[in-house]
């Protein structure tokens, strides 16, 4: 499920509204768009379906007051990739920093047996491609205020071969 958030920044004299995953608090929006932005919101918060009127500039449906800054905060409403994209993409095309639903940890865990897990770390069993002679893996980190969330942090060498160095 989705919901909309408008995120202001004092200093770029723009206000954004996004879709947002509703997983993702405030807190963690602001954060990302200070990320992407390089300055920190000045608020943060949900905007009704009824007010989008006021904010909607074209047909396109992007809501913002500032083109340039949807344009840079237009992956904070995508952080989610779910199960519906995945099997809409055909193939697993998670983007660094998106966290991963559940289902398509589960799925992606239990396909094959992981090549690392543990430590918060979790690296599919099989590997996604050969970088300078070297196997790397589709790495994901436990994130979250639970600690439940898992966010995808790109191809990395076999964790293992870390811990034996």
């Amino acid at each position: 499920m989705e919901r909309n958030v408008m995120i202001c920044f004092a200093d770029l004299c723009s206000n954004v509204v996004i879709r947002a995953n509703e997983r993702l608090t405030n807190d963690q929006l602001g954060r990302f768009a200070a990320q992407q932005v390089g300055e920190q919101p000045s608020d943060v918060y949900d905007v009704r379906d009824d007010e989008l009127q006021y904010y909607c500039i074209d047909g396109r449906g992007d809501y913002t007051s500032d083109i340039q800054a949807d344009m840079v905060l237009k992956t904070i409403g995508e952080l989610y990739y779910d199960m519906n994209q995945w099997q809409q993409d055909g193939t697993l095309q998670v983007c660094e920093g998106q966290f991963v639903e559940d289902s398509v940890f589960f799925e992606l865990l239990n396909c094959v047996p992981p090549t690392y897990y543990a430590g918060g770390w979790f690296q599919v069993g099989e590997a996604y491609d050969v970088i300078d002679g070297c196997m790397v893996y589709q790495t994901f980190r436990r994130e979250g205020q639970d600690g439940h969330e898992w966010r995808y942090v790109g191809l990395k060498p076999d964790m293992n071969m870390k811990q034996a160095v």
